[in-house]
């Protein structure tokens, strides 16, 4: 679940953020795995794909939101119109196998090429 959360979150990047920067944060502390994709692209805003009449507006994040919640994980989304987008999710350790309890992180920034 993990990587299909992350791979959707990095896709939306590439296809709708119009962003030159991503910023990928990976936090491991005793009960949970925490990621965050964090652009500086043109945001958008969460009730034209949250609150849509039509099923197929904002699949991607509806279905990054449900792989969370059957993990027991949460997923949050900070975005503004022009102002970039950041989607953070936590999933407990058990639901992220693979990973021990010692505390550790990662960071990593990418900048588009061309940018």
């Amino acid at each position: 679940m993990f990587y299909r959360i992350m791979q959707e979150a990095l896709t939306n990047v590439s296809r709708h953020s119009q962003a030159d920067a991503v910023t990928v944060r990976l936090t491991k502390s005793a009960t949970h795995f925490e990621f965050e994709v964090e652009d500086n692209g043109c945001g958008f805003d969460t009730s034209n794909v949250f609150g849509a009449p039509d099923r197929l507006s904002g699949y991607g994040l509806k279905s990054m939101q449900e792989r969370a919640e059957i993990c027991g994980g949460v997923l949050n989304v900070r975005t503004r119109p022009h102002a970039g987008t950041s989607v953070k999710v936590s999933l407990p350790i058990a639901a992220a196998s693979g990973f021990g309890s010692n505390e550790s992180s990662l960071a990593a920034n990418h900048i588009a090429p061309g940018a």
